[in-house]
């Protein structure tokens, strides 16, 4: 099933775009790090230039990736899926459609890491210092994402998915303007809060329900 969703949703065009779209992360990430002039200095106030390029591209990962969700699942509701629902029933594609999702944005996010990494490690002195806890917090911003996206756009009504990217984005940059409250409706990542687990186990139901929620819409939703 797997391999018919990527059969089904993979082609020339989506494959050119998405190396333009990986050359552009890498891009981006070398304009962080690369600062020639800044070398030696960067030895020498090691612990400011590492705070200083872990928040540059936390900000850069979450706003990329949630392009890359909103261009990965703002075609999810396609004629092609019609006749692998009619034989495999509409509850195994769903669900299928959803895990496969998922594999594509867990390889992608290991992708940008590995590129920040790789990139750290050639371009300056600095030693690498990755916080699991942080992005695995960043990753289920982009499941809660994709469920905002898969439960709220059809295909006829996919460029109303853009307003959902951009008010992800203006939260993101600004969230610390917001009253942290909001973060109880719809809690999103904040880079200068300290997270406890329970939070995270909120997050995760949070998740789940929005999963219920897409797998019951797509069992009553009648083309």
């Amino acid at each position: 099933m797997i391999k018919l969703l990527y059969l089904s949703y993979v082609d020339r065009k989506k494959l050119m775009v998405l190396s333009i779209f990986e050359l552009l992360v890498i891009g981006f990430l070398v304009l962080i790090i690369y600062e020639k002039d800044a070398y030696y200095d960067m030895m020498l106030e090691e612990h400011y230039y590492l705070t200083y390029i872990h928040d540059v591209f936390t900000q850069v990962f979450l706003i990329v990736n949630a392009m890359f969700v909103l261009f990965l699942v703002m075609d999810h509701d396609q004629a092609f899926l019609k006749p692998l629902m009619s034989y495999f029933g509409r509850l195994k594609v769903s669900f299928y459609k959803y895990i496969y999702l998922l594999l594509i944005m867990i390889f992608y996010s290991g992708f940008v890491m590995m590129s920040y990494v790789v990139i750290l490690d050639i371009l300056t002195p600095l030693e690498i210092n990755i916080n699991i806890n942080q992005m695995l917090y960043m990753f289920l911003d982009i499941m809660i994402l994709m469920n905002f996206i898969l439960i709220l756009i059809r295909h006829k009504y996919k460029s109303l998915s853009i307003i959902i990217l951009m008010i992800y984005i203006f939260q993101t940059l600004f969230n610390d303007a917001l009253p942290h409250s909001y973060q109880y409706v719809i809690p999103f990542f904040n880079i200068h809060k300290n997270y406890q687990i329970l939070e995270l186990y909120y997050k995760i139901c949070y998740i789940c329900l929005g999963f219920m929620i897409y797998i019951r819409k797509c069992m009553s939703y009648e083309p």
